[in-house]
């Protein structure tokens, strides 16, 4: 079998040793972005100068970098997995102790714990690190994810967890990242070429090199130990990561941060990010890889169809004034806005999706604003904006109750909300094939509902619908069921 947990679990690897000396934490610190901007502040020279200088924690998953690249390749004992399949999915470092500018250290990796998720498996692979035959001085939890590897019998996942509070943050910092950011985090050890070779980087779906995640882990850690811990990198004893996404070169790393009484922090860091492309400016946030790197590009193929286009132009045709477009995507309703817009604010979460509009935002003679990610949360002010347009996009938000009380919310009195979507057919045969394909659909397309009763989610809103029609696009039935209205404040 692929995962044989009897052998698996507890497996030791055999012991590595390796060295690090005041230059490679210099290069480390460098990598993740120390120094950019203000070269000479004191604060940022004491991680790139050799006088009086400190070590971030988050260098300590430099050293064992080995015991990783044998988990991502398949070199663990009873776990016959493929490579092309696995992803880096959590990281959690303790630090036993500060660590030295210099040293030699020997880790000792052992398969620690599976998790069977069913379609995919959990492998963590712990690495004690400290003098040869002594106590740790840190200890490196690599969790890899390794998709089709479930199955096995093992231990189901525990929750994520670590979940951001509901509260506002206590500090927000943004990290800069320099165009080239990936080409020297790599020096330290990570030569993926995914992170340097443009065509390898399009093999894997994405149109440029991303940033490593650990570089992305690093950035946070010294975001939070500047802001909540005075630059004290002696005060980190424990710094957990999920990784939820990807970040590309360029970009601003957005760390939220809470304080947690006496005991800790807790930190959002990539999952929110500013994308410094002028021509599609605002927030991106990190998805998943399919969801943000795969499903925009198959969407702007899907729903830019001639039949598309001409219900777009209908739902556009009265927009006027300041305008919300929630779920933006790559922008395919751009040509069909009316000159007499003044100023478009969009919302959408994907990178990619932003990266397809660049060209019709580029040309479009109507201004275009990207505000933010969600569209549960609309950072604009009451009353602010004439019209809100969606298309196709009630589907896929979780809490869509929440969305259209943030619509109405949002509206100036008499406001209109201009949208068409697909929803739950009155036609009983195909009401039923909606629902029994709702799962799947979530999963291949990003959450898609086929079977929300949009007339019903409008009016529950407080929203008042002047008109609406409905009817069946071509395709599947269950798939076409179509609402195109208007409803006003």
């Amino acid at each position: 079998m692929p995962i044989d947990p009897a052998v698996a679990l507890g497996a030791t690897l055999p012991a590595l040793t390796s060295s690090w000396d005041t230059d490679d934490v210099i290069l480390y610190h460098l990598g993740i972005g120390a120094g950019l901007g203000k070269p000479t502040d004191p604060d940022e020279l004491a991680y790139t100068y050799e006088r009086n200088l400190k070590v971030l924690p988050s260098f300590a998953v430099i050293p064992p970098f080995g015991a990783l690249v044998s988990a991502v390749m398949g070199q663990l004992p009873g776990v016959d997995i493929n490579p092309a399949l696995v992803l880096h999915g959590e990281q959690d470092l303790e630090l036993h102790r500060p660590l030295p500018t210099t040293a030699t250290v020997e880790h000792r990796p052992r398969i620690s714990s599976l998790h069977d998720k069913g379609k995919a498996a959990l492998v963590t692979l712990e690495v004690p690190s400290g003098g040869p035959g002594g106590d740790p001085w840190f200890t490196n939890r690599f969790t890899i994810f390794a998709r089709g590897e479930g199955g096995f019998g093992g231990e189901p996942a525990p929750p994520p967890g670590n979940e951001p509070p509901s509260r506002d943050a206590d500090a927000v910092v943004e990290s800069p990242t320099m165009s080239h950011q990936a080409l020297i985090y790599r020096l330290s050890g990570d030569k993926n070429p995914l992170h340097a070779d443009p065509e390898f980087a399009r093999f894997g779906g994405f149109d440029t090199p991303i940033l490593h995640g650990l570089c992305t882990y690093g950035i946070v850690c010294k975001a939070v130990v500047d802001t909540l811990l005075d630059g004290d990198v002696a005060a980190v004893s424990r710094y957990k990561v999920r990784f939820a996404g990807v970040v590309f070169p360029g970009e601003t790393v957005v760390t939220s941060m809470w304080r947690e009484g006496d005991e800790g922090a807790r930190a959002a860091g990539p999952r929110e990010r500013r994308d410094l492309d002028p021509r599609t400016g605002g927030d991106t946030v990190g998805m998943g890889w399919y969801a943000d790197q795969v499903l925009p590009r198959l969407i702007d193929v899907v729903l830019r169809g001639r039949e598309f286009r001409q219900i777009r132009a209908r739902v556009a045709a009265d927009l006027d004034g300041e305008v919300l477009e929630v779920g933006f995507g790559s922008g395919l309703n751009v040509p069909h806005y009316p000159p007499a817009i003044t100023r478009v604010q969009a919302i959408d979460p994907a990178t990619v999706g932003r990266r397809l509009a660049a060209r019709r935002v580029a040309s479009c003679p109507v201004p275009i604003e990207y505000v933010g990610l969600d569209g549960q949360d609309l950072p604009l002010e009451s009353a602010s904006v004439d019209h809100v347009l969606t298309t196709w996009t009630l589907c896929t938000i979780p809490a869509v109750d929440r969305a259209l009380e943030e619509i109405a919310r949002v509206l100036r009195p008499g406001g209109q909300f201009h949208f068409v979507e697909h929803g739950l057919s009155p036609d009983a045969g195909v009401a039923r094939w909606q629902d029994r394909l709702t799962p799947l659909q979530r999963r291949l397309a990003g959450g898609c509902h086929l079977n929300r009763p949009i007339d019903e989610l409008v009016a529950r809103s407080g929203l008042e619908l002047s008109r609406m029609t409905t009817y069946y696009i071509k395709g599947p039935r269950p798939f076409g069921y179509t609402f195109e209205g208007v409803a006003t404040r």
